[in-house]
């Protein structure tokens, strides 16, 4: 497998050596991406084919580690580990996502609070550099690159292999689910919770409705019953958690389950959109939706066919980072400016996130536990408008995200994070000329003409532009 994997690895490396003069370098992979980032830049730019890059290399039982190539999918991966007790220490909610793309993101999940986002959880990275290298970037050789390429999207090289950490796995994961109807009660739950659970996470369903899940690696008990996560149409697990809450009662759910709970429905997103409840409150609409959402992660990941300017008028779709002692204060701003329900609460990790590049400046200074408030539905606040929306939302976060939509500007995102080293990183390892700088992937949100609110007609616009698209 060593040798097969060095032979692929070889032929990536003769692709990028290839770079006509003045032309970058883009991935050709048979896994759509997941951000909104703007593609336009591909059209020019020279394809490094790096199909068959999937392979688990290693599993170390006794260092706990995976050796794994850059194009793996995590599903495959935690296939491969559960069987022998271990997992990663942090699986992001979509079996689709690949090992090389959450390196270059920066994944969370409901055991960030411990473990930081997935790539903290790195040992080592092998990487294909912009003028066609070949370096190991561990903590003691490269380690500049192996702090940096996390958050860089990627525009430093192309991850072949990668080493992660995994912890300690059982069959199931026991949650237990808590409901309130004050805000505070449940953020000072949700605080608490965080230093005596693996997992823990939130939803906020409305002003008088929350719900606290913390979770911990489990052997059956029969006494407990069992929630199989990903059946199709049984209810999506946020749905399924406000029923357990009300109720103050607690399940099992298989561990690979569990950690791809949220898959089917993509959290409640798929709801939204259909907009009926015979699809989301049925278990027969509900199986559709999860058969088409499956259909068009696999083939376009999130993307969709309606233009990014209606969609960002009418569907909020932000990471909000915030420091876990602002957490109150940030579900009343969203819920005062933005009028989004429901709302996910998932910790993003402590300190600097154990990242150079991707630290906001003043986090890396007065390091804290980060919240990721998940926005992922229609504003209903009076008097909204979506770039001054954003923009204020944005501009009032900790931890503005960079894989999304921004309406900051590229200065002003400069004045959050250390473009400075990352542009160094960029010299030393041949990527500038090489590779599309990030700020160039970055999708720019400018108004065209006035700033409006909702079209309440979306919908139908992304019926009609689905249909022009087949």
């Amino acid at each position: 497998m060593a040798d097969a994997h060095d032979e692929r690895v070889r032929r990536v490396a003769e692709q990028v050596r290839a770079r006509p003069k003045g032309k970058r370098l883009t991935i050709r992979k048979a896994h759509p991406g997941h951000t909104p980032h703007d593609l336009a830049y591909k059209n020019d730019a020279h394809p490094v084919d790096v199909e068959g890059l999937d392979g688990v290399l290693a599993i170390d039982e006794a260092k706990r580690t995976a050796t794994v190539e850059g194009q793996l999918t995590l599903g495959a991966l935690c296939k491969a580990t559960l069987p022998v007790g271990l997992m990663p220490k942090v699986v992001p909610e979509f079996e689709t996502f690949t090992i090389a793309g959450l390196v270059n993101g920066l994944g969370i999940e409901t055991s960030s609070h411990r473990h930081g986002v997935f790539p903290a959880s790195l040992a080592a990275l092998e990487v294909v550099l912009g003028n066609g290298d070949v370096v190991e970037a561990t903590k003691t050789s490269h380690a500049d690159l192996l702090s940096h390429l996390p958050g860089s999207y990627g525009t430093l090289g192309i991850v072949t292999r990668a080493t992660l950490d995994l912890g300690e796995a059982l069959p199931f994961v026991r949650t237990a689910y808590r409901h309130f109807t004050k805000r505070s009660e449940y953020v000072a739950a949700f605080t608490d919770a965080l230093a005596g659970h693996e997992f823990v996470e939130g939803f906020v369903l409305g002003v008088s409705s929350y719900v606290l899940c913390t979770g911990d690696y489990a052997e059956v008990d029969a006494k407990v019953p069992v929630f199989e996560a990903m059946t199709p149409g049984l209810p999506w697990f946020y749905q399924h958690a406000e029923a357990l809450a009300k109720k103050g009662e607690e399940d099992l759910i298989p561990t690979h389950q569990y950690m791809f709970r949220h898959q089917r429905g993509l959290l409640w997103l798929a709801g939204i959109i259909a907009d009926l409840k015979i699809f989301s409150h049925t278990r027969l609409g509900r199986a559709y939706l999860d058969r088409e959402v499956e259909a068009k992660v696999k083939t376009s990941g999130f993307k969709g066919n309606l233009p990014i300017e209606i969609a960002e008028r009418s569907l909020v779709n932000q990471d909000m980072g915030i420091r876990l002692s602002r957490l109150d204060e940030g579900i009343a701003y969203v819920q005062k400016n933005l009028d989004v329900h429901p709302l996910w609460n998932c910790p993003a990790g402590g300190g600097s996130l154990g990242l150079a590049f991707a630290t906001p400046r003043k986090m890396a200074a007065h390091p804290e536990m980060v919240v990721d408030i998940g926005i992922y539905g229609e504003p209903w606040a009076k008097g909204y408008t979506s770039f001054a929306a954003l923009r204020a939302l944005q501009k009032f976060v900790d931890v503005p995200s960079l894989w999304g939509v921004s309406y900051l500007t590229a200065e002003e995102l400069r004045e959050v994070y250390d473009f400075g080293s990352y542009e160094e990183i960029q010299t030393k390892y041949h990527a500038r000329e090489a590779f599309v700088p990030l700020e160039q992937k970055i999708r720019f949100m400018q108004p065209k003409g006035d700033d409006l609110g909702p079209d309440r007609l979306w919908r139908l616009k992304k019926l009609w532009y689905d249909f022009k698209a087949k």
